[in-house]
């Protein structure tokens, strides 16, 4: 399949017909064009695409913490469904914005589905790296083995390879900062870093990442997911 167009090659894991607006979807493809990440992979693992999907996500609001993470849960549709949040840092609620979600891969959603807040699309640039920071999401829960995250974890840690402190890859250690702690979650921004070097990250300078994605770091993991 790689002699297939980068526009048509991603679209075989990428499911973008549920953003309704022509532009939206515009912004998202340069994203998309700007990451060489085999996607497909993806679909190869799971069978099927990953929808994508512009909402309002103020809902879950009250869900995401003083760093601008979350988890949040819903029964909306009948199937309980976990998802990440990842918003804007804020001191309370007020200052708080969601800006995307990756709901983790239920039955329905063997990839999983990546949700985006209409407000983040008015900031294309912004727009772009939160979706490939949900698109990290769905690497990790689709195609990732324990090995490579073991071998991105040591690439954050100076080669350590086993969860210490308070943190690990997602799980909670007794922390209070744990979204700042977990590795699976600066994943997002050196996914990004590693495959679409070329996109500015303008949310990345305000996450407070305790392990934060140097070159290095981008570099190793370029290789091992490669």
């Amino acid at each position: 399949m790689r002699w297939l167009p980068k526009r048509l090659y991603h679209r075989v894991t990428w499911d973008l017909r549920g953003v309704e607006s022509v532009e939206h979807r515009k912004i998202l493809q340069g994203a998309l064009d700007a990451c060489d990440y085999p996607f497909h992979r993806i679909r190869y693992s799971k069978r099927t695409r990953v929808p994508v999907a512009v909402s309002d996500l103020s809902r879950f609001s009250q869900a995401l913490d003083e760093k601008g993470h979350g988890h949040v849960h819903d029964e909306e549709r009948g199937v309980l469904e976990t998802g990440h949040l990842l918003g804007e840092p804020g001191e309370d609620d007020a200052r708080r914005a969601i800006l995307g979600l990756y709901w983790l891969p239920t039955p329905k959603f063997p990839a999983g589905r990546v949700e985006l807040d209409a407000v983040v699309m008015a900031n294309p640039e912004l727009a772009r790296e939160v979706f490939l920071a949900e698109g990290a999401h769905a690497v990790d829960y689709g195609v990732m083995t324990d090995a490579q995250r073991a071998d991105v974890f040591a690439a954050y840690h100076d080669g350590g390879r086993t969860a210490h402190g308070t943190h690990g890859w997602f799980e909670e250690r007794g922390g209070t900062d744990y979204w700042a702690d977990w590795v699976g979650e600066s994943f997002m921004s050196g996914f990004t870093r590693a495959f679409a070097p070329s996109l500015p990250q303008p949310l990345e300078a305000r996450q407070p990442w305790r392990h934060p994605t140097t070159d290095a770091i981008a570099a190793d993991i370029r290789r091992i997911l490669l």
